[in-house]
């Protein structure tokens, strides 16, 4: 229900940028980006008036409400951490020169592009199935689904990095080169795009860590992570914009993105019982032969 509704949404936004935003400019794409929220809820509405019966409620001394409490809010300040990562990278390029603070947008959006079509699916489908599981008692069948996710989106994003970073111009010149955007702007963000990209293991592996633990009803560890990996991201950006520039904070935003997926693969590793790694046959089967 919840793609379906996402549907719409989309197809709204590409209307208003291919036919209003020429003659209305950015107020196009703004009035857009409310519509397309108003028609996603509304639809969501729908569809879970065909699926469930509900009516507003809140008992305060209820004791699920705790539970919630404990569980959804290091949930949502691990969700936040990302975003700061994204404001402090955002807020050091604005200080740098021009149009350099647009090539690190662009070229980090083409890296979430990526892992949209590829392990949000994947993941999406895959947290309901860990949540049962974990749900039912059976915590290694949850462990064991995740590892094998792993070894898919392994499969589907290291050819992707592989190709992305052998010919990032071409890739950007296709996604960004008309209109205004010159050479020079499709080299910088070309640049940009080839150290952000590999960061998309990162991203999509921390994706998925994240689920399962949340399907196991531990949102304490992505917590940690999520922290983490924003005071490394901080920490890199202040000591890599002095000497690289912009290319700096694309640098740091791989770098703490893949360490916060180490972080968390070895932390889910340790809740497997007995010591043995679950992600050890996986990355045995993805190995070449020697």
């Amino acid at each position: 229900a919840a793609q379906a509704a996402a549907l719409p949404r989309s197809l709204l936004l590409a209307v208003a940028c291919v036919f209003f935003a020429r003659p209305f400019g950015l107020w196009a794409v703004a009035f857009s980006v409310l519509a397309a929220g108003v028609v996603q809820a509304v639809m969501l509405w729908l569809l879970a008036r065909s699926t469930f019966r509900f009516r507003p409620y809140l008992n305060l001394r209820a004791d699920y409400l705790g539970q919630m409490a404990r569980q959804a809010l290091p949930a949502l300040i691990s969700m936040g951490a990302g975003q700061v990562n994204m404001a402090v990278s955002h807020a050091l390029a604005s200080g740098l020169a021009a149009g350099q603070l647009t090539s690190m947008s662009l070229s980090m959006q083409l890296v979430m592009l990526l892992n949209t079509l590829l392990t949000l699916p994947l993941t999406t489908v895959m947290f309901p199935r860990m949540s049962r599981m974990a749900a039912a008692g059976d915590r290694q069948g949850a462990l064991k689904g995740c590892a094998a996710c792993v070894r898919y989106i392994l499969a589907f994003l290291i050819p992707a990095v592989c190709v992305g970073c052998a010919c990032p111009g071409e890739i950007v010149q296709l996604a960004y080169g008309w209109g205004a955007f010159g050479r020079d702007s499709v080299a910088l963000t070309a640049s940009l795009f080839a150290l952000h990209l590999p960061g998309a293991l990162g991203m999509g592996l921390r994706m998925l860590f994240t689920s399962a633990f949340h399907a196991l009803s531990d949102t304490r560890t992505p917590l940690y992570a999520g922290l983490g990996g924003a005071a490394v991201n901080l920490g890199l950006c202040l000591a890599l914009v002095p000497v690289l520039g912009v290319r700096g904070l694309a640098l740091a935003s791989t770098l703490s993105s893949l360490l916060c997926a180490l972080f968390l693969g070895c932390a889910l590793a340790r809740t497997q019982q007995g010591g043995v790694h679950p992600f050890s046959g996986p990355l045995k089967r993805l190995a070449l032969p020697g």
